[in-house]
């Protein structure tokens, strides 16, 4: 990965997220999402300050911005999906480097786990590899230099050699996050390597509904009623 230079997200941080009105997320091309400046929100966060940074590998061709479709992910688990046609055969193959931020729309400390996931087939000594690093609590700037202890790294792969499996990360909740992912599918010489979607996902906490609070304060209620016989 190519992390020299990185300064995706200095300039985007939750005060600036949530001034005005943020329209719903979209299924958009990331070529769109890359020139947006007011990011867009799913559930109860917003994303914005988007990246993109793609290579060719050996004889392959790099995936434009053009090429990726973004598709917002509903749910108890918000994120996003990245879905293209990533491929690796031969002596080639490509490389994507993706970013964005994310913050809560009412500044709460509720982000505190990121899952990674990936569709795709490799054959051979093909493999497809996807990595992230992930920056709790601030921006990235040459990959969050400013707290780069906290920076947790997660990864999935499969085909030949596909690295280590970590495609759960946690950490301690906060309000705001910044995410870099590579992507990268290689024929290595001999085999087909293939990546269709990617995914990230940001499970939340369940609610304590008022109706769920109440049914607690009855149970306390009686409990204590029975021990005191009133």
């Amino acid at each position: 990965m190519r992390l020299i230079g990185f300064a995706l997200l200095a300039c985007l941080g939750s005060t600036a997220l949530m001034a005005g009105t943020i329209d719903p997320c979209t299924a958009e091309l990331l070529s769109v999402y890359l020139t947006s400046t007011t990011g867009c929100q799913i559930g109860g966060f917003v994303f914005g300050s988007f990246y993109y940074n793609p290579t060719a590998l050996g004889t392959g061709s790099i995936v434009l911005a053009s090429q990726i479709m973004v598709t917002p992910i509903l749910g108890s688990a918000p994120g996003l999906q990245f879905s293209a046609n990533w491929t690796g055969t031969g002596n080639g193959g490509t490389d994507s480097e993706i970013g964005y931020h994310m913050a809560t729309v009412d500044g709460q400390a509720e982000i505190s786990e990121t899952t990674l996931g990936m569709t795709g087939t490799a054959t051979g000594l093909a493999n497809a590899l996807l990595g992230e690093y992930v920056c709790p609590g601030g921006n990235f700037t040459d990959l969050c230099s400013a707290n780069s202890q906290d920076v947790v790294h997660l990864s999935i792969g499969i085909g030949q050699n596909p690295g280590i499996q970590q495609p759960v990360g946690t950490f301690g909740p906060v309000s705001t996050l910044s995410v870099l992912k590579d992507v990268r599918v290689y024929g290595d010489g001999q085999g087909i390597a293939t990546l269709s979607s990617i995914t990230n996902e940001f499970p939340t906490p369940e609610p304590v509904t008022p109706l769920l609070a109440l049914s607690g304060l009855l149970v306390m209620w009686r409990l204590r009623k029975r021990r005191t016989g009133r």
